[in-house]
């Protein structure tokens, strides 16, 4: 292990508006998505990056 582990404190999610979204969006087409796909494909690979710098080791670039 590179570096000690910390636990961060983090607030309680509350993801009820972004599911009632997605659904109203979908399903009824009357709202539009509060986060695009393209957010949640770029968080999910920041995410993956960051698991893999974790076994790596090292720093990774996250292209844009």
């Amino acid at each position: 292990m590179l570096w000690p582990r910390f636990r961060y404190p983090s607030p309680a999610g509350s993801y009820q508006n972004i599911y009632q979204n997605l659904y109203t969006a979908i399903r009824e087409d009357k709202e539009k998505l509060i986060v695009k796909p393209e957010q949640a494909a770029l968080t999910m690979k920041i995410i993956e990056l960051a698991f893999q710098s974790s076994r790596e080791g090292r720093t990774l670039k996250v292209e844009l």
